[in-house]
């Protein structure tokens, strides 16, 4: 054994190494034929022959384990060996080695982790262990005077992570002590002080000598202040996630109110929507608060006192450039979710923020799949989670053992609260799919579609969504606008009666309106939400119809004018321009045309309506076309929510059309199927 591999050196008997080479040239019949049995031997185990000096050599460690505990015997009936005394720890095979990463203090609000790596009793030398670091993918790696040893694949996979995430050596933040590697199955050693600091964390927040909360806060939001106070002082960062509508915008501004940076400029980043919201809760709860608005032209270096700068993610894009250039004291991302692409521009201009303090706020922090958290704690505390590949493949191998695990990780960092449960006088929220028949031109229209989309795609789903994904996401969008409205259809003009759906609305509206009610309908069609304002001012041309839609310049006008009128009255929104930052509890019915595959977003917009201020019963109703694809999908989004209450809702990768559809056919043929009720 030689520090490459296992050596096999041949020799006559009786001769030397300094004489064998040349033996070959007396060799007889007997000698001949022992060579071939070697070679021939040597080429099953995998051994590589070097003619220079007659020996044979194999390098692959799982080979040498092999040889020498199956094969090596039976060599023993044929020839005589010698044996190195090394040889004898080869006969052990693989040997796996124990793993223990010692974290110890290091400066203030960091640590330095070390590995170490034991064999039975011994601890390796350092040598020894960079030896097997350097190996972590190839397996078993042979370690002179030791034998083949190998670090275990999964303990191998968590010291991957980290050397992934961090150089060796670096300072660690102390927020990685909670690390997803730290809940595996490594020995995780930290001292005395990083593990008094853990415990600091768990235990309940109190507010600090010498300060005062602002009297206007609800109990449960002066516990969320100072949950996020607490995280802060102790070199971590927050993820607010209560459910939308209980006021994470009012408990962060007490926070930044009540501990200023005042030497450093704060930043807010949030939907174009929203921003007006922030600015009216300064204004209303903290007129002492400097602010600005980031817009065209400003320049986050030019203000001579640190401010509060409130910015839409799509101003904050544009001004990259200068967030190299700026420190900021704290930085807060509202609707967060908004950054969930981990690849998208916006959620890369985020990253550049440099800041003492990060917090993020969002109902939704997971909408779809787990890697929308992956992208949050990117943001909030890098290295985490890990890297993007590690998180997606352990999620892709075991989601169930992953979800129990990641919840457990990101427990510390995440409050989640729930209307239900902190704010009793809240009124109910009664929940309902009305089913709507498909007139003779949907059906006419539905039926060919989903015929012709057989033809062309076949009815291999999987396959379809691997070879023709985009096609066949525009066929669902067409099938969607057909269960709306046919109109909506680029080849197709239809009156506003061969609308099903439009038709129950119309009905279901009148009686509506004859209690003098407010009623909010949302659609992610802007062309259907232009359509049905044209029916229901036919039907009903004295009732006030207000709007809000992308291309609304003055969106406080609308939701003013709406909150402000008394009697009946009805707001149209788009999804994108007012699924979130709004409030429109003085309306208590809420209208879903086109229920979204996302229910997340879905409860968005229900909460634009049914939170704080809300005093009556909140009716929804999730306008569903019955035996249609729209039927299906609604099945799949119930499985959604699951995902997100195991993961988040105590405080994934959601389901796949192809997870939960064996067949094209079964997704969208139309059929005699009926459902609906009370949710």
């Amino acid at each position: 054994m030689d520090g490459e591999g296992l050596l096999i050196q041949y020799l006559w008997e009786g001769t030397s190494c300094s004489d064998n080479s040349n033996h070959n040239l007396k060799m007889g019949l007997y000698q001949r034929e022992q060579l071939l049995r070697l070679a021939s031997f040597a080429h099953k185990s995998k051994f590589q022959f070097r003619s220079a000096a007659n020996t044979y050599v194999l390098y692959d460690p799982k080979h040498i384990a092999a040889f020498m505990t199956r094969t090596l015997p039976s060599w023993e009936r044929h020839f005589k060996i010698k044996k190195d005394r090394l040889l004898e720890q080869l006969k052990r095979g693989i040997q796996k080695v124990a793993v223990v990463a010692r974290a110890k203090e290091g400066k203030e609000g960091d640590f330095q982790l070390e590995w170490r790596l034991k064999l039975g009793k011994r601890w390796l030398t350092q040598g020894q262990s960079d030896l097997l670091f350097s190996r972590l993918a190839k397996g078993p790696t042979l370690v002179p005077k030791l034998g083949i040893l190998e670090i275990p694949a999964d303990k191998a996979a968590i010291i991957s992570g980290w050397s992934t995430a961090y150089e060796k050596g670096e300072n660690l933040p102390k927020y990685m002590v909670f690390s997803l590697f730290a809940q595996g199955s490594i020995d995780f050693q930290l001292s005395s002080k990083l593990g008094q600091w853990r415990d600091l964390l768990s235990q309940s927040p109190v507010l600090e000598r010498g300060k005062r909360l602002h009297d206007f806060l609800r109990p449960y939001q002066r516990e969320g202040v100072l949950w996020m106070r607490h995280l802060l002082k102790h070199n971590c960062h927050a993820l607010l996630a209560d459910e939308m509508g209980l006021g994470k915008t009012l408990q962060v501004l007490s926070l930044i109110d009540t501990w200023r940076i005042p030497e450093k400029p704060q930043l807010i980043v949030c939907p174009a929507s929203v921003v007006p919201v922030w600015k009216n809760e300064i204004i209303k709860f903290f007129p002492d608060m400097d602010f600005k608005e980031l817009k065209r032209g400003c320049d986050f270096c030019s203000e001579p006192k640190p401010c509060v700068w409130i910015a839409s993610y799509t101003q904050l894009r544009r001004h990259k450039p200068l967030l190299n250039q700026v420190d900021f004291g704290y930085v807060i991302l509202d609707e967060a979710q908004l950054i969930k692409n981990p690849d998208a521009k916006v959620t890369l201009a985020c990253l550049n923020i440099r800041a003492v303090w990060r917090i993020v706020l969002t109902g939704t922090p997971l909408e779809n799949r787990h890697l929308d958290l992956w992208t949050l704690f990117r943001f909030l505390m890098p290295g985490l989670l890990g890297s993007r590949q590690y998180f997606e493949s352990m999620c892709e191998h075991d989601e169930a053992g992953f979800t129990a695990q990641l919840r457990c990780q990101i427990a510390p960092f995440v409050l989640r609260r729930r209307k239900s449960e902190v704010v009793k006088e809240l009124p109910k929220k009664v929940e309902m799919d009305l089913v709507c028949p498909l007139s003779t031109v949907q059906h006419y229209e539905y039926s060919n579609l989903a015929k012709k989309a057989l033809s062309d795609f076949g009815n291999n789903l999987d396959l379809a969504l691997s070879e023709r994904r985009m096609h066949l996401f525009t066929l669902l969008l067409r099938l969607r606008q057909i269960c709306c409205d046919p109109d909506l259809l680029p080849w197709r003009s239809a009156e506003l009666t061969q609308s099903g759906k439009i038709s129950v609305l119309l009905d279901k509206v009148g009686s509506i309106l004859e209690n003098k009610r407010k009623i909010v309908i949302f659609s992610q069609f802007v062309t259907l939400l232009n359509r049905v304002r044209r029916a229901l001012s036919e039907r009903f041309s004295d009732v006030p119809i207000h709007e809000l839609k992308g291309n609304t310049l003055n969106r406080e006008e609308p939701v003013s004018s709406f909150q402000r009128s008394r009697g009946s009255g009805i707001m149209l929104v788009s999804l994108r321009a007012g699924g979130s930052g709004i409030t429109l509890n003085t309306a208590d019915y809420v209208f879903l045309l086109d229920p979204w595959w996302n229910p997340a977003v879905e409860n968005q917009a229900i909460d634009r309506v049914h939170r704080i201020g809300q005093k009556n019963t909140v009716f929804v109703y999730r306008m569903i076309t019955s035996g249609t694809v729209e039927e299906r999908i609604q099945r799949l989004k119930s499985r959604k929510e699951q995902v997100f209450d195991d993961l988040v809702g105590e405080l994934g990768k959601a389901a796949s059309l192809s997870g939960s559809f064996q067949s094209l056919s079964e997704l969208i043929t139309l059929s005699l199927e009926k459902g609906g009720g009370t949710r």
